[in-house]
């Protein structure tokens, strides 16, 4: 028998999970206010519905827009609603996150720079990104678990990096394979940028981007200190 469950609707998406029989991915329907808007199949894997469900798509993740207060329903091909449908669309600020990642799926693969206790597209999330860093997952526990950082959200470390050029830390076989690149507040800390770019270049697909988030100088502590 067919399950699922819709989780949230907000005005920027509408997300939930189903899962059909013998392996197969159930065919729904998304309503609004009664009026069917499409047809559609989770496409997205959801870790934590691993243990009952296995790694296979399950998940969606609607990116649409619609008003609030409108009612959403979302429904199998035989017309039984997902569980937690119709629900009231409510309002959703977007963050500074959901900007970034806006022109990303989550099936598009990533390399995600320097993440550390904050990605920007975890793996646990179902998104296919790769990390690169300097040091692995136990040692960058270590580093930062003593200033009270979120380590828990540190996961597995793809690459290590420590000097040289960056895609000499991938191999040879990923690059021009990842359809963006991410690097959140580290960008100010390359001494290269054209190395950088270079290297970004023979990693990317010929259509990838580069997704940088940098300091806002109107958010920032400035000394009163200064050097003479």
């Amino acid at each position: 028998m067919t399950v699922g469950y819709l989780d949230e609707a907000t005005t920027a998406k509408i997300r939930g999970w189903a899962a059909g029989e013998q392996e197969s991915i159930p065919e729904l329907t998304l309503e609004v206010n009664g009026i069917r808007r499409m047809t559609f199949q989770p496409d997205s894997v959801r870790p934590d519905l691993f243990k009952i469900y296995g790694a296979k798509p399950v998940g969606f993740d609607l990116r649409i827009a619609l008003l609030a207060g409108s009612a959403v329903a979302v429904k199998f091909s035989d017309g039984r609603p997902l569980h937690g449908s119709p629900a009231k669309v409510v309002l959703e600020p977007i963050s500074s996150r959901q900007k970034l990642l806006s022109s990303l799926a989550k099936q598009d693969r990533i390399l995600e720079i320097g993440p550390s206790f904050n990605p920007m597209a975890p793996k646990r999330d179902g998104w296919d990104s790769y990390s690169l860093d300097h040091a692995n997952q136990d040692e960058l526990v270590k580093k930062y678990g003593p200033d009270g950082q979120p380590v828990h959200q540190i996961e597995d470390v793809d690459f290590l990096w420590h000097d040289g050029d960056i895609e000499s830390a991938i191999p040879q076989s990923l690059w021009g394979t990842f359809k963006a690149c991410i690097a959140s507040h580290v960008i100010e800390h390359i001494p290269n940028l054209i190395g950088f770019y270079h290297s970004l270049d023979r990693l990317l697909t010929p259509d990838g981007v580069v997704l940088l988030v940098v300091p806002d100088k109107r958010y920032m502590l400035i000394s009163s200190n200064r050097i003479r």
